[in-house]
């Protein structure tokens, strides 16, 4: 036996690794997660106990989080506070945040960066709607 075969936690792909990788982290052929190769000890115990060999994720599997959902939705409540200066740059990073979690389908946040962006272009047409407001009673009071 000089091969390890297991499943890749994330994808269940099946794989066939050579004994020199065991104990290493590998990236899998399918889904490009990394992964932990099984040490050989464990696959000779459970292969000569005539089981088949499901490798068990080494550890909870870790969900990533957008970092940046967080930022864009801080920095669109933020241009509350002064006077809309940061709401373009919490839109940026909103639509940023988007792209990340739609590339990585896995990746907590999305909501946030949903959020985000619905908040800052409601307060986009909120501010429009007040200076079309403020320019109409400005040219009122001239006539």
């Amino acid at each position: 036996m000089t091969d390890i075969e297991f499943s890749c936690p994330f994808c269940n792909t099946s794989l066939i690794i050579v004994k020199e990788c065991a104990g290493k982290v590998i990236c899998c052929p399918d889904c490009q997660r990394p992964i932990k190769v099984p040490g050989l000890m464990r696959v000779a115990n459970v292969m000569s106990s005539g089981q088949g060999y499901i490798a068990p994720p080494p550890y909870p599997p870790t969900v990533p989080n957008c970092t940046m959902a967080y930022v864009a939705l801080a920095l669109v409540c933020l241009s509350l506070l002064t006077a809309g200066l940061l709401l373009l740059p919490g839109i940026i990073c909103g639509h940023i945040a988007l792209g990340q979690c739609d590339r990585e389908p896995q990746m907590q946040g999305r909501s946030f960066a949903i959020a985000a962006l619905v908040v800052g272009y409601i307060l986009i047409c909120v501010g429009v709607l007040a200076l079309i407001g403020f320019m109409s009673f400005v040219s009122s009071l001239a006539k």
